[in-house]
């Protein structure tokens, strides 16, 4: 066997392997934190591949625009609800009607702590069969940080409605100090400054 020959493929697989191989990943939809990218997955392998297989080119009639084959939908969850609850069929008795196949969801929590992008793949009057895309914390990491700091026993923070938002309130006796802030750790913060004031 010719070596020169042989070593072509190899030669031709190291170049696809080197720079610019990591561009090939594709960027999941609605992520703009580049540090999430790295956990990008892979691109999709083609199973039991048929070397005769016949790929039949794009035609036009296959390419339309998103509004005219999908509906994006915004979805309030209740408090306590978690993104694996989302893949449950009966999650969705009450709106199932509102869903088609492909529709895109994005559901928040009322209050704020993470939102994930669901793709409906069937939807009846009863159900819907949805895929959790992703998910994300909003906040978690900033309100694990500052729980750790024991001048707050003394209060707690919790969310009180869409009115309200996140409050503080007093331990002591009970009472709403503060209102309205946009998320738990905006909550938190503001008692730290609050305390830091000796107010």
């Amino acid at each position: 066997m010719n070596t020169a020959t042989a070593s072509r493929p190899a030669k031709a697989a190291a170049k696809q392997t080197g720079k610019g191989a990591s561009s090939s990943q594709p960027i999941p939809e609605g992520t703009t934190d580049v540090s999430t990218l790295a956990s990008a997955p892979p691109p999709i392998q083609t199973i039991n591949e048929d070397k005769e297989r016949k790929v039949e080119q794009l035609g036009p009639a296959r390419l339309q625009t998103a509004e005219f084959v999908r509906n994006v939908h915004v979805a309030d969850a209740a408090p306590g609800t978690q993104p694996q609850d989302l893949e449950v069929p009966s999650y969705w008795a009450h709106v199932g009607e509102k869903l088609k196949a492909r529709d895109r969801v994005e559901v928040w929590t009322d209050d704020n702590a993470w939102m994930a992008e669901c793709v409906v793949l069937a939807a009846s009057k009863t159900e819907a069969i949805v895929k959790v895309l992703g998910a994300w914390d909003l906040n978690g990491h900033q309100v694990a940080h500052d729980r750790t700091d024991s001048a707050l026993t003394a209060y707690r923070v919790e969310f009180r409605g869409h009115f309200e938002r996140w409050g503080v309130i007093r331990k002591a006796d009970n009472a709403l100090v503060h209102s309205q802030e946009a998320t738990e750790g905006a909550a938190y913060a503001w008692l730290k400054e609050r305390l830091k004031a000796g107010v």
